[in-house]
């Protein structure tokens, strides 16, 4: 099924879009909803910035696993 203008989203879209696509990322890696409803904006950077780096390098070390055979 093809949505039409799926590209096309407002500018509030965009921002509540993101908001629920960060709240599902910091579940998934296991922080409490209530932990997750206190953080600071700086604190919300530094976790989703951990956890970029810790997402590259296991796909790295997939790399080179993957490479060995």
């Amino acid at each position: 099924m093809f949505v039409k203008g799926v590209g096309n989203i407002s500018p509030n879209e965009g921002i509540l879009y993101n908001h629920w696509f960060v709240m599902f990322t910091l579940l998934r890696e296991g922080l409490p909803w209530d932990y997750i409803n206190t953080i600071t904006t700086e604190e919300l950077s530094l976790i989703m910035a951990v956890l970029t780096v810790k997402r590259d390098r296991e796909a790295e070390a997939n790399a080179r696993t993957m490479g060995g055979f």
